[in-house]
């Protein structure tokens, strides 16, 4: 039996982190169909419109400065997301920052959810490698479950274990309005494979609780720093 059960729970990682592998890849292709779709076309059009003002010296309207003007800040703003979810803001200096600078975003699109944390002030050093993977993992978890939800709270918190370790802890909470909101979530097993996807790649622990309308997860990992991963 523990044979089968090691296998079974072999093939069950592999399904994860294959997953895991298609949703990083599929929002990287969807981040590149936005910029060919979108940002190189108006590029190349305003390019064109340059060119031809240059040739029948008729100059540029006020209208279509102000138009190129608009568009220039929107390029600005959707680069520096695309620049965050590359390479995520804060991520080599402090893990909380990351974080809050995750969760801004979420606060802005969806202003009807109530969002809270209880982000410590300092932390200690991380492997950039590892805290990248935590933050992923809870943005996906984000775009799981926060959008059914009426409240999410989000904490980090350094612990000890019994055998006096150091120990990260990410806790992800979640209040749903009913519970057909809740099982609306919970439907597909996403989730199960997400849990799975962080035990592997963050040699951790990932795991929820759930009480009445209320489901509250929890990621914890040995802390590490670059220096001791080489």
């Amino acid at each position: 039996m523990g044979s089968l059960w090691l296998i079974w729970s072999y093939f069950q990682t592999q399904h994860a982190v294959k997953w895991w592998s298609r949703k990083q890849s599929s929002q990287l292709f969807h981040e590149a169909e936005k910029i060919r779709d979108g940002l190189l076309q108006e590029t190349f059009t305003m390019r064109r419109r340059l060119e031809l003002s240059l040739v029948d010296e008729t100059g540029i309207s006020a209208s279509h400065q102000q138009n190129w003007l608009t568009k220039l800040d929107d390029w600005h703003s959707y680069l520096r997301k695309l620049s965050d979810h590359l390479s995520p803001a804060y991520i080599e200096d402090s893990l909380p920052l990351a974080i809050h600078s995750l969760i801004e975003p979420w606060q802005a699109s969806y202003p009807q959810l109530n969002f809270t944390s209880e982000l410590p002030p300092s932390w200690h050093p991380e492997s950039a490698d590892l805290s990248i993977v935590v933050l992923r993992m809870l943005d996906e978890l984000l775009q799981l479950n926060a959008v059914e939800a009426s409240l999410v709270h989000i904490g980090l918190q350094a612990q000890r274990s019994l055998w006096n370790q150091a120990i990260s802890e990410l806790s992800v909470q979640f209040v749903y309005p009913d519970a057909a909101a809740l099982i609306s979530c919970y439907a597909s097993r996403d989730r199960e494979y997400l849990g799975r996807a962080f035990r592997f790649l963050a040699s951790g622990q990932c795991y929820h609780h759930k009480k009445n309308l209320t489901v509250v997860w929890y990621f914890r990992w040995s802390p590490q720093t670059d220096g001791s991963q080489k």
